[in-house]
């Protein structure tokens, strides 16, 4: 009798499967590509408000590329200037122990603003002057200080 070449389980010979190719054919797979990032929803836009309890004010400017500014006061012991970005209607800014996140609209900005282990939810409108962001740098007895504020005169309350 004749003999016939040793097949796989599978009808497999050699050990790729019918119809497979061999060995560095075509190019690799390729990852898919991660997925964009959302592009801010405002550009430009400037908020001053307070929050819901009265015991902070708060404002915040959002820039051309999602990059925002905020700063928070409540006069005495409360001051915090924080950066952070913009990304679709999600922000979220960061610093001298404080965190506001919230969501933008070209109208307003609704959030939370924490200080250590304290939060208040806030409403800041679309600033109209004089309401605003002001910086200040000065340089005080050899040293720089950076003096900051919000006017909210238009604010929700």
């Amino acid at each position: 009798m004749g003999s016939a070449a040793p097949q796989a389980a599978g009808g497999l010979r050699g050990g790729a499967p019918r119809g497979a190719a061999r060995g560095g054919g075509g190019a690799p797979p390729t990852a898919p590509a991660p997925p964009a990032t959302p592009a801010p929803a405002v550009s430009g836009g400037v908020y001053a408000g307070r929050t819901s309890g009265d015991e902070l004010t708060i404002a915040i400017a959002v820039g051309d590329e999602g990059r925002a500014v905020g700063y928070l006061c409540d006069g005495e012991r409360v001051e915090a200037w924080m950066e952070g970005a913009l990304v679709g209607g999600e922000l979220s800014l960061t610093g001298d122990g404080a965190t506001v996140t919230g969501t933008v609209t070209a109208a307003d900005v609704l959030g939370t603003a924490t200080v250590g282990d304290r939060y208040w939810p806030y409403a800041a409108a679309t600033a109209v002057p004089p309401s605003g962001l002001y910086e200040g740098r000065a340089d005080v007895r050899g040293a720089v200080a950076r003096i900051g504020g919000s006017c909210c005169p238009t604010a929700p309350r």
